[in-house]
């Protein structure tokens, strides 16, 4: 679908982001670890900043997915609920408003969620520096590493905030359900879907 979706034809095409059940994913006690998750990509982009951050950073970057195995359910869970900040990387990271679907997992968790910048994003997960920082190099996340904590814990609320309002599962079941009939939304919010004759 990433792949095919300039190609799409019909009426009416909407695009819409991952979603993400919040009672899940929750904020744990924090411990000042960057998580990593998911495997290697085509164009070795996250190859190269995985590798970069697990040599800068050591013991406090926890990588699941390339040489320590992946995790799931539950484990996952615990794990993103009790990271500091968390790295995503969409493996179409080069695509309009293409975003990991670790990144709402991140944010849900109460997260400083550091992500990949890609064109319309902020219409997908909110503005950057308020839910999320989004980077370009290893150093913009470094860099990122450092802010103040009040910047940091102020991101994290915003994004797991955002999350629940705009990419909690009901929510976008809601405008599915919408799409279909023509329904008004309830919230009376601005769709992050993307609509196209």
């Amino acid at each position: 679908f990433p792949v095919t979706i300039n190609k799409a034809t019909g009426t009416k095409c909407a695009f819409f982001p991952d979603l993400v059940d919040t009672s899940i994913y929750v904020p744990a006690t924090k411990e000042d670890i960057v998580v990593f998750t998911g495997g290697p990509n085509a164009d070795g982009e996250r190859t190269n900043i995985h590798n970069s951050l697990k040599l800068g950073l050591g013991d406090r970057f926890v990588s699941r997915g390339f040489d320590s195995g992946r995790v799931y359910g539950a484990d996952y869970a615990d794990l993103l609920g009790k990271a500091r900040f968390g790295v995503a990387i969409s493996a179409y990271h080069d695509r309009f408003k293409m975003q990991s679907c670790r990144t709402v997992e991140y944010m849900s968790c109460g997260i400083v969620t550091l992500v990949r910048k890609v064109p319309g994003l902020e219409q997908l997960i909110g503005q950057d520096l308020v839910t999320h920082i989004e980077f370009e190099t290893v150093d913009d996340i470094l860099e990122a590493l450092l802010l103040p904590n009040d910047v940091l814990d102020g991101i994290a609320k915003e994004g797991r905030k955002y999350i629940k309002n705009n990419l909690f599962y009901t929510v976008v079941a809601e405008y599915v359900v919408s799409l279909a009939t023509g329904a008004e939304l309830s919230t009376g919010r601005k769709s992050w879907m993307e609509e196209h004759e």
